[in-house]
């Protein structure tokens, strides 16, 4: 509960600024960001390797704090080393993905890269620690900071940059946080031989996790960066003002519901109780998503320009055709971590590829054949992968 207040917090002071920032940036400004996030999106989910999730997994402190330490180490020199990869893939792109390759832009996604996966790392440490109350108030502090530097920007009229600066700033501000209230002393518990030792005993998860997680933030992200390429910024734009005000609920449920599924799920799996566990769960999720949706849909299709401006009415109808989608990923985001906790990563990577390639195949398709309805090929394709991966997910946990 105390996890699910500082998401709530955080997500309600994002959306209330929504209709004053949607009104000092452009859609086409949106569109920008949406690339630029994207590719940090994608890269910042491996940027420690998955060590970050493998955190909750040791029973002894010192092995954590290993643990944590290959982390650290994984996410500076990954932060280094991977926006390089952005640039190779972008060299021949066309705007606005080559725009990456300008020099702040470059800057501030290597400074993304790291704050994204440094708070992951870091927030997973105290998570284990149980120290609910320092996570959820940094997440509060996380997006106030976020939210301040959008609209300072947007108001002194740094449009191009300001979206993204915004939340690059909010995790800097996590992550330094976070960092402050890491006892020094606890490094004394680990040496070099136990990182080397700890990075070789959980190697399954940079050898397969991270492959997973880069499938599956690329489902989600890469085929933005794709219809970038085909469509006009301003239709990027429209698509990702929609996925912020539907990741808004799935943000505040399905974020804290996985921290506590993974902090439970060991100990449920040892005491064979996991299925009763992994059905609670998707239960209280189903009831607890049904009224936000509900409320989205009722509301917000209609009542775009009213909230949003009169530039974003093309929103309304993009909501009501990724809701399933949303949904769908709702219920089944957060009980993904049975993988992790049965140690069927490289089925997890399975999956996610072939989430991947058939979310790829639809957009391919649609701008193919269907050019007019790429966006809602992108929505039908959330809900099918989305689908395919619960069902997998339940199967799995049933044979135990």
């Amino acid at each position: 509960m105390t996890l699910l207040t500082g998401t709530a917090g955080g997500q309600v002071i994002i959306l209330i600024s929504m209709p004053v920032i949607s009104r000092l940036y452009s859609p086409a400004d949106f569109g920008v960001y949406a690339v630029l996030n994207s590719v940090i999106a994608i890269l910042g989910v491996a940027a420690c390797l998955r060590y970050d999730v493998a955190l909750a997994l040791p029973r002894r402190g010192r092995d954590a704090v290993s643990l944590l330490c290959v982390g650290f180490l994984s996410l500076v020199l990954f932060s280094v080393i991977a926006p390089w990869f952005s640039v190779l893939v972008t060299d021949n792109a066309g705007a606005p993905i080559k725009y990456i390759n300008e020099g702040l832009n470059f800057v501030i996604v290597v400074f993304g890269i790291f704050a994204f996966g440094g708070v992951a790392l870091l927030q997973s440490w105290f998570i284990r620690r149980r120290r609910f109350i320092l996570v959820s108030r940094n997440k509060v502090i996380q997006s106030f900071a976020r939210v301040f530097i959008q609209i300072i920007a947007g108001v002194s009229g740094f449009v191009v940059n300001g979206l993204l600066l915004g939340v690059i700033v909010g995790y800097m501000v996590g992550f330094a946080l976070y960092a402050k209230s890491i006892r020094l002393r606890l490094f004394g518990l680990t040496n070099r031989r136990r990182v080397f030792e700890y990075a070789s005993r959980y190697r399954k998860y940079p050898i397969y996790s991270t492959w997973e997680a880069l499938a599956n933030a690329s489902a989600i992200y890469l085929p933005i960066i794709i219809m970038a390429r085909y469509l006009p910024s301003e239709e990027v734009g429209y698509l990702n003002l929609a996925m912020m005000i539907l990741q808004a609920p799935v943000g505040l449920i399905a974020t804290s519901a996985a921290q506590i599924f993974l902090s439970e799920a060991p100990k449920r799996h040892a005491e064979g109780t996991l299925k009763v566990f992994f059905t609670e769960i998707v239960w209280r999720l189903a009831k607890m998503g049904v009224l936000p949706f509900l409320l989205v849909l009722v509301v917000l299709p209609f009542g775009v320009s009213e909230i949003f401006g009169d530039k974003w009415e093309p929103v309304g109808a993009m909501i009501i055709w990724m809701l399933p989608w949303f949904f769908m990923q709702l219920v089944a985001s957060p009980v993904s971590m049975s993988f992790h906790v049965l140690g069927r990563q490289e089925l997890a990577l399975v999956l996610q590829v072939f989430s991947l390639l058939t979310r790829l195949a639809f957009i391919y398709l649609c701008v193919i054949y269907f050019e007019s309805w790429v966006v809602e090929g992108y929505a039908i394709s959330g809900f099918v992968v989305y689908l395919i991966y619960f069902l997998v997910v339940y199967f799995l946990v049933k044979r135990g």
